[in-house]
């Protein structure tokens, strides 16, 4: 690629709108590769080229924008990708109307966007405009209708709403099956999506087969070293720690970083979440010493490549919290937890489930040390958002 790209500029000039998409592939490459600040400014160099030469309001620049966006929205800065999200929303329905399926993709970008920060009454719409767009213009059992119908499930699934998100999973399943196959990739996420549903309701007995099959379609469409394969691995063994598999969940946890270090590098976010789902399967068996060390190396690498407030970070204060907690050392455990939830009211707003969890977590402990004022200033704020969400 870079001597595609050293020809285009030769050739056509460094700005040309071919040497923009060149770096626009390029960048895309980088970002597959976790290399996102290698990533960024080839993003950038190629929007500023489209934005010259074909203009602020070019279909081609509209694509970029996403991609930049989508950039900042997988390194949790939600507030740069927002912006850019509309823009490119903005510009398809006005260039190619709202109605095309690539203004339905636009829809869905935006809608993933809130769904990471717990904006859901946001997302929704947007997620039901773009799955009618696609039924309209693509049919009910394209790929595409069919991935933005399991993107509205995993929203469900993200506010607890198990019953629709099963539903709409088990539906993405069948059509995929029998339009697909039993073995495509598609299928596979839809398997793995629909034991996440079952996993979030400790439902652990009928998503261990589910994963078990999503990690069988990876290894035989991918091959065992590839990055989906080591995220199937993943779940499977987060699947075994819920059920007390230890031994089974540490060998899988294992077989998931190696992978993991070997394709992604040492450094990748990925990584990260090898060290915090070992580090809770070593936290379950008492292992202290050795899950903080895992916990620490994944807060380092999360705040190096994604920054100090991305949600991984908070989650990972979290678990750190917890640990503390588990150890008897409560004064360090309020400290982390009131560090996670600071990041959460940030990143993902104050009424993001995620951010009531560790919020209530730290009343909990704010209780049990005897900080009862401090706690039920919390509480108040908990009272307030059960309010607002009945009203």
């Amino acid at each position: 690629m870079k001597r595609a790209l050293a020809l285009s500029e030769q050739a056509l000039g460094p700005e040309h709108p071919t040497t923009a998409i060149i770096l626009n592939n390029r960048a895309k490459l980088y970002e597959d590769q976790g290399k996102y600040t290698e990533a960024e400014p080839l993003f950038q160099q190629a929007l500023a080229i489209c934005e010259q030469q074909l203009g602020a309001e070019h279909f081609t620049t509209a694509n970029i924008l996403d991609n930049l966006a989508q950039l900042y929205w997988r390194q949790g800065r939600y507030a740069e990708a927002e912006p850019l999200y509309q823009q490119a929303l903005a510009i398809k329905k006005k260039v190619i109307g709202p109605q095309h399926q690539d203004t339905a993709l636009s829809l869905n970008n935006l809608a993933q966007l809130y769904d990471d920060q717990g904006r859901y009454a946001e997302a929704e719409p947007l997620y039901q405009q773009a799955l009618a767009i696609c039924e309209q213009q693509l049919g009910a059992t394209h790929p595409t209708t069919l991935q933005v119908l399991n993107n509205l499930a995993e929203l469900y699934r993200h506010q607890g709403k198990y019953a629709e998100a099963e539903s709409l999973h088990q539906q993405a399943l069948a059509i995929r099956k029998q339009v697909l196959g039993a073995k495509h990739l598609n299928t596979g996420q839809s398997l793995n999506n629909l034991a996440l549903v079952y996993e979030n309701q400790d439902r652990y007995a009928e998503a261990e087969p589910l994963f078990q099959q999503a990690l069988a379609i990876c290894e035989q469409q991918l091959g065992a070293t590839h990055p989906h394969t080591a995220t199937c691995l993943n779940n499977l063994a987060r699947a075994y720690r819920h059920q007390g598999k230890y031994v089974e969940a540490e060998s899988l946890h294992q077989q998931a970083l190696a992978i993991r270090k070997q394709v992604l590098g040492a450094k990748h976010p990925d990584i990260g979440d090898s060290f915090d789902n070992l580090a809770e399967l070593y936290r379950h068996q008492g292992r202290y010493a050795e899950a903080e060390s895992l916990n620490q190396q994944a807060l380092a690498i999360y705040e190096q490549q994604l920054g100090p407030e991305h949600p991984y970070v908070a989650g990972t204060m979290h678990n750190l919290a917890q640990l503390r907690e588990a150890q008897g050392n409560s004064e360090e455990a309020r400290t982390w937890y009131a560090r996670a939830l600071a990041v959460r009211e940030l990143a993902l707003g104050e009424q993001h489930p995620k951010t009531t969890q560790t919020r209530i977590r730290l009343i909990a402990l704010l209780h049990t040390l005897g900080q009862h004022e401090e706690a039920a200033q919390l509480e108040t704020t908990v009272a307030e958002q059960e309010t607002c969400k009945e009203e």
